[in-house]
């Protein structure tokens, strides 16, 4: 299923996990939208994925307050051996954070900004 076009009709699902595939997609905010598009209101979001930026690039996401989604080339090869070489997106709590909000999402929980790995979840309003 393309993540960018879901199958769903829209506001029709009550909740959304997405685990460990975010940082795998090239358009990470065409997914989120995507997202919000077939969560119903008060719908739950779970994310989680590899929190690759820099401390000092989530930090500077944040005091910026606008997402920067750092899109990189994968490794494609046949030689990846699955420790996250084919990458699209590094991955940052702070740029999916501040897009969510201006999404119309509540954060409930979250792991620091500044932890490898990154867990969110959110209620749509």
């Amino acid at each position: 299923m393309d993540s960018c076009k879901l199958k769903f009709p829209s506001s029709s699902l009550d909740a959304v996990i997405s685990a460990e595939t975010l940082e795998h997609v090239l358009e990470p905010e065409k997914v989120l939208k995507e997202i919000s598009r077939v969560l119903k209101k008060s719908g739950i979001l779970v994310l989680r994925f590899p929190n690759k930026q820099s401390k000092f690039k989530n930090l500077l996401t944040r005091l910026i307050g606008r997402p920067r989604f750092e899109i990189i080339e994968p490794n494609l090869s046949n030689h990846v051996k699955g420790n996250d070489e084919d990458l699209c997106y590094k991955a940052s709590t702070s740029d999916v954070i501040i897009f969510l909000r201006k999404q119309n999402f509540k954060i409930i929980y979250t792991k620091p900004f500044f932890w490898p790995s990154a867990l969110i979840v959110a209620r749509k309003n």
